[in-house]
């Protein structure tokens, strides 16, 4: 894949990033908690955030992200 396509994956993932940048630290903060671990909360949020920027592109309305 090369060209435009890998050009407007680029970008949708830089706009992604962006709009989950506030709320990161939070979610790690609660996946650490949650497990007891620094670490294994950076994989679940590492995980969520590749699920939920995939997911993001099969919906036509962007949900709320905070809930």
């Amino acid at each position: 894949m090369n060209g435009p396509a890998q050009a407007s994956i680029a970008k949708a993932r830089e706009e992604f990033l962006a709009m989950v940048d506030s709320i990161r630290p939070d979610l790690h903060r609660y996946c650490a908690r949650l497990t007891g671990s620094v670490i294994e909360g950076e994989d679940i949020v590492q995980e969520t955030l590749a699920k939920a920027f995939y997911t993001l592109t099969l919906t036509p309305d962007l949900p709320p992200l905070r809930p």
